[in-house]
């Protein structure tokens, strides 16, 4: 069979033409292909530096920066000795990538090694601990001195007016002190990280019980109790400092609030001795989580996490403690039984870490019991940095533990 000449040519030209347009066509697709991802990628940077715009402040960042230069010690240092005698829960934190432990006596501020980066001492008696960011402010509760910390130094040393029932401290150094008043019932003072006085306000119908502080020092929440006809409940008041009169209130009825918290998405959490709410400061929505007739023992609390709760149907070693993991939002990612009487939890993203009396129990994001390992029985807390380690605290002492090897758990 003969071909044509020309018809060859024209299928030769032909496919030259269409493997041209081809190579336009892919080229021209790959530059939008770059264009768009370049605009991506900037969007996310923008977004990034957006939702973190708070480190980027100068003073932050320089105090950012100084911690990190104290704190870079190497070696392995575990177990670390603490000064101080005693030693409370809630007085064992991370702190700007570090560990900060408030024992009666001393201020010790350790890196993830061990390594003990500044160390000071207090004469505070009952010292409590609330951070804000790179910042914490350490008060004396029931008693008038406070100060405020970075990991690098003392910011500022102060004392208040009356005797402090709670503080707490913003990302961007303003803090909130409330103290007990001569004229009122409670009142709150608000200070700029200057030190200088901001805000004042007073409470007259309701005892205040705790305080917290928005990332920017522009707004707080604070919640008091009452007792009406032989009820104890709770309001919540949330404050904007450009105005005199509370943005809103929230009534929490037969229910014993005595600690609050921010969440990451700038909401509220107000947890009580029947229920914990969650509060929506966008659309004024209540959300209420019931302990069913369970006791709340304790609990931890993570802004980005959410709060996981110890429930129990007696305070005493009942060994039926149930933990409760609610999201931010309120929304319930687990509630699970056990045979155990825990003294600890801690959690993060994907694991949760039960402490009892000499074990350490490990839960997936489901709620699922993974294993346990054995433990010193003399530890009182432990906290979860990362799905494999684990810092722990007893008597005087710090140390370090991984998450591996773990032993099957019989239910």
């Amino acid at each position: 069979m003969k071909l044509d000449a020309y018809k060859m040519k024209d299928y030769i030209l032909s496919f030259i033409a269409k493997f041209k347009s081809f190579r336009k066509n892919h080229k021209e697709l790959f530059l939008n292909f770059k264009y768009i991802f370049g605009i991506l990628i900037c969007n996310f940077l923008i977004l990034t530096i957006w939702v973190n715009r708070v480190n980027f402040y100068p003073e932050n960042f320089i105090l950012w920066v100084q911690g990190r230069i104290i704190s870079t010690k190497f070696g392995n240092n575990f177990p670390c000795d603490i000064g101080g005698n005693k030693i409370f829960c809630e007085n064992f934190k991370f702190f700007d990538d570090n560990i900060i432990v408030l024992s009666d006596g001393t201020i010790n501020i350790l890196n993830k090694s061990g390594n003990i980066v500044r160390s000071e001492n207090h004469n505070f008696s009952n010292p409590s601990l609330r951070l804000g960011g790179i910042r914490g402010i350490i008060f004396d509760r029931g008693g008038k001195r406070y100060r405020i910390e970075s990991v690098a130094k003392n910011i500022y040393s102060g004392e208040s007016e009356k005797k402090i029932i709670s503080c707490d401290i913003s990302d961007v150094g303003s803090y909130i002190i409330a103290q007990e008043s001569t004229s009122h019932l409670s009142e709150i003072i608000v200070y700029e990280k200057n030190n200088s006085e901001k805000y004042r306000y007073f409470f007259s119908e309701y005892y205040l019980t705790d305080v917290a502080i928005d990332t920017f020092g522009k707004n707080a929440v604070i919640s008091t109790i009452s007792c009406i006809d032989e009820t104890v409940s709770s309001r919540v008041y949330l404050l904007n400092f450009k105005s005199l009169s509370p943005k809103a209130e929230y009534d929490l009825n037969d229910n014993m609030v005595t600690q609050i918290r921010y969440t990451s998405n700038g909401n509220i959490i107000a947890i009580g001795d029947k229920y914990t709410a969650f509060i929506n400061i966008k659309s004024g929505n209540v959300k209420k989580v019931f302990y069913k007739n369970k006791i709340l023992k304790f609990f931890d609390y993570n802004p980005e996490n959410g709060i996981c709760c110890c429930l129990s149907s007696s305070v005493n070693d009942s060994n039926d403690d149930e933990i409760l993991m609610l999201n931010p939002d309120g929304k319930q990612l687990f509630r699970i039984e056990s045979k155990e009487n825990f003294i600890g939890l801690s959690h993060n993203n994907s694991r949760t870490v039960g402490l009892s009396k000499n074990k350490l129990i490990v839960l997936n994001s489901s709620g699922n019991i993974t294993g346990y390992l054995n433990i010193n029985a003399n530890v009182k807390k432990a906290m979860i940095s990362s799905n494999s380690k684990v810092y722990t605290m007893e008597y005087g002492k710090i140390d370090k533990i991984k998450l591996k090897k773990l032993q099957k758990y019989k239910y």
